[in-house]
């Protein structure tokens, strides 16, 4: 790592001029005052100040630690570095940081209980005995020799013995460990300049075990004393043991706790945390203000910064989004090469560091790139006020930080794609639910698509456009989005991006930022914020509409986003279609498959009949109209086919009440008629009533359940006067009356 450049001027702050102002005052009184007296005091007040200043800025100086992390001795990878010097800053370039930090390691394989190092490898192993403990991990450096007892017997003489057996086992080790060291160790590889000799090692070994030995005396002595006195009391010898000096350090428990809690269904939360937290260990363990992860897109050549951890926030641009340049992190990104800056130029700076408001006095910069598989995925960067705060060890340090953001970033990408993939089925099974809930689903098929659309893009203006014929013109039929409904307002199908989308049936996509002068939509909407696409309703044969939608919190939409709305563009597209051909289907056959009963648009048109032929043959005829009264047993909600198995066997009871040529039908899902031939409504009503009193009187029995249910019912006959729309209309007035008090028949004259 590079050296930190202390400043005294960093560490003078405004309440020092207090302990300034006295140094002053005492020289002017020894300098300008004739008193003897008068000067001594002055030259002591000018002391005292500049004894408290010395305090006041020492104090801040133990802050700070020059070398907190000193080298570890493992000489950095051999780079090859291009070294070049311009008027903007020297640059170091490396230039096979790919092949030495851009492979895709799989993850190592931990090995254990192994006694023996296989000859033909040079790999080091882990070994691990129960007699004889020796363990050496191969990449610390650390390796333990023995286990040496603590402790005193009550013989001095068995306490030396102990001594000089332990200080002949530990100098033996450390002959052993000089030895392997020595004999492992390549020449070539690794020259240590402050080597140790092992006669120096030796001497120092027999200094410790002597002070070492003249200790235990001394402590033993007081040990005998202590446990003869106790001996006098108790009659019992009591072992003692080394006197152990423990250090106690007061750190709040909250320092292990973990208070950011990971959401597991949020991968960009996780990414975020993690990210986090490595830029934080990089700037503790470097000089570094502020360290940054760019995720790059290589699609659409732009750098997106996903995490920062930085001393000036208040400088840092946020939500940053770069399109490759001559700045540092672009040329990075686009040559695969990690570069270190040092001795910047302030006028060159802005251009160089993209990720800053303003000058900030940046003396180093570090940029590295991030490999995962064959391409890179972002780029890591670091910036620094020193100088020289960076070097080829510190691309060597950051180069294994990059393999794991790597790993991390590709975890990131599969688990987003993951949950949005399970997103979309869930939504196209939920479109699919509501859709298909009722008989009526092409009425509300718009809403069914917009609240599944809501379901993955939450954060989301959400519209739907389509065909209204009644108008003839092109309207919002469905919105979901902050403010006023716009649902129903005409859209401009041959200015807009909405209908560009749907002339040309392909998808529209413009990003935030991007200049665009043009309707996105309608006359009046808000100005452009946020990215926008748009993608056609259709089937295989035909357009219905488009979905458009529109993001509000900045959040960029993907490739992947893109491809979901499109998939329920189609989805919906399929539904409409099919959903119009079961309303064409039920509109033109005659009879409803699973009752055997007219459709309504069968029953509108021999009511049509009937009514002429009684004007014509001046003969009378009755319409009446009945429906189930509202009763808990037949809840949808709480028993869900319930309803239709009833539905069943009283239509059944009520068609054997019926002469054959009476003619009966379905006028909605919930009411049903009958066409009275020969009779008039008083005269009806006496048929009616009876079958009213069946029904109520019919025992039904589902699901180990046993209830009963009643039908109110409404007649009318029709005048001179009368047309079609006239007497449904008043037949239902009669139903409405019957059914505010249930199981009724009422005649409306």
């Amino acid at each position: 790592m590079g050296k930190q450049n202390l400043q005294i001027r960093n560490f003078i702050t405004p309440g020092d001029i207090l302990a300034v102002i006295v140094i002053v005052a005492g020289l002017v009184a020894a300098l300008f005052f004739e008193e003897i007296a008068i000067r001594m005091i002055g030259v002591s007040i000018s002391i005292l100040g500049a004894v408290a200043l010395f305090m006041l800025i020492s104090q801040r100086l133990t802050d700070v630690v020059q070398s907190r992390y000193p080298k570890t001795g493992t000489p950095p990878p051999e780079f090859k570095v291009t070294t070049t010097t311009d008027s903007s800053a020297k640059r170091i370039q490396v230039e096979d940081f790919g092949q030495t930090f851009g492979g895709e390691d799989d993850f190592p394989i931990i090995t254990s209980n192994i006694s023996k190092q296989d000859s033909s490898s040079n790999e080091p192993v882990t070994t691990t005995q129960q007699g004889d403990l020796s363990y050496n991990d191969g990449f610390s450096g650390m390796r333990i020799v023995g286990k040496v007892k603590t402790g005193f017997k009550d013989s001095s003489h068995s306490s030396k013995v102990a001594d000089n057996s332990r200080k002949n086992e530990f100098e033996e080790n450390i002959d052993d460990s000089i030895k392997q060291h020595q004999a492992t160790v390549d020449g070539k590889i690794l020259q240590n300049e402050s080597r140790i000799k092992s006669e120096d090692i030796k001497d120092e070994i027999n200094e410790i075990s002597k002070s070492h030995e003249e200790y235990n005396q001394q402590d033993f002595e007081t040990s005998k004393s202590h446990n003869k006195a106790e001996s006098d009391t108790t009659h019992s010898v009591h072992e003692h043991k080394d006197n152990v000096v423990k250090k106690a350090t007061d750190i709040p428990l909250n320092v292990f706790m973990e208070t950011d809690q990971l959401i597991g269904e949020e991968p960009r939360k996780e990414f975020e945390y993690f990210m986090t937290r490595i830029l934080t260990i990089i700037r503790a363990s470097t000089d570094t203000r502020t360290a940054l992860f760019f995720l790059y897109n290589p699609n659409s050549d732009e750098l997106i910064m996903e995490s920062f951890v930085t001393s000036i926030p208040i400088a840092l641009k946020t939500k940053l989004r770069l399109s490759l340049g001559n700045d540092i992190i672009s040329r990075v990104a686009s040559s695969g090469k990690p570069q270190v800056l040092s001795e910047i130029n302030p006028a060159a700076e802005m251009d160089l560091i993209p990720y800053y408001n303003n000058s900030t006095s940046t003396g180093s910069l570090i940029a590295v790139p991030v490999y995962w598989g064959d391409g890179i995925v972002g780029v890591m960067a670091a910036d620094s006020e020193s100088k020289s705060a960076y070097d080829s060890s510190t691309v060597a340090f950051l180069g294994h930080f990059t393999k794991l953001i790597g790993a991390l970033v590709k975890s990131y990408t599969q688990k987003y794609d993951l949950i949005q993939t399970s997103k979309t089925l869930e939504a196209i099974n939920n479109f699919y639910k509501i859709a298909t809930g009722s008989k009526t689903g092409s009425e509300n098929i718009s809403e069914s698509i917009a609240e599944s659309i809501k379901f993955i893009f939450h954060n989301a203006v959400i519209g739907l456009c389509g065909f209204d014929a009644q108008s003839d013109n092109w309207v919002i039929k469905s919105y979901k989005g902050s403010g006023s409904d716009i649902s129903g307002t005409v859209i401009d199908i041959d200015n807009t991006l909405i209908g560009t989308c749907i002339y040309e049936n392909k998808a529209v996509y413009l990003k935030d930022g991007e200049s665009y002068d043009g309707l996105r939509v309608y006359h009046g909407e808000s100005p452009h914020n946020g990215d926008f696409m748009a993608v056609p309703i259709r089937s295989n044969s035909q357009i219905y509409g488009a979905i458009f939608v529109e993001s509000l919190s900045n959040e960029s939409f993907t490739e992947f986003d893109i491809f979901i709305l499109e998939l329920l563009g189609q989805h919906s597209g399929n539904s409409i279609e099919r959903l119009f051909l079961l309303e064409s289907l039920n509109t033109s056959a005659l009879l409803d498959s699973s009752t055997g009963m007219l459709n309504p648009s069968a029953l509108y048109l021999r009511l049509q009949e009937e009514v002429e032929r009684s004007k014509y043959f001046k003969t009378e005829m009755s319409l009446c109209f009945f429906k189930f009264d509202s009763y808990r047993s037949l809840d949808q909600n709480n028993y869900p086919n319930r309803f239709e198995y009833t539905s069943q066997i009283i239509l059944e009871r009520v068609k054997h009440h019926l002469k054959p040529f009476e003619i009966y039908g379905n006028v909605d899902e919930s009411t049903f008629g009958i066409i009275f031939i020969g009779k008039e409504a008083a005269k009806s009503k006496i048929t009616a009533e009876i079958i009213r009193n069946d029904v109520a009187n019919t025992l039904i029995e589902h699901s180990g359940s046993s209830f009963s249910v009643t039908i109110s019912m409404g007649l009318v006959s029709p005048g001179k006067d009368y047309d079609i729309d006239t007497l449904i209309r008043n037949t239902m007035i009669a139903l409405n009356r019957a059914s505010e008090n249930g199981n009724q028949v009422q005649v409306l004259y």
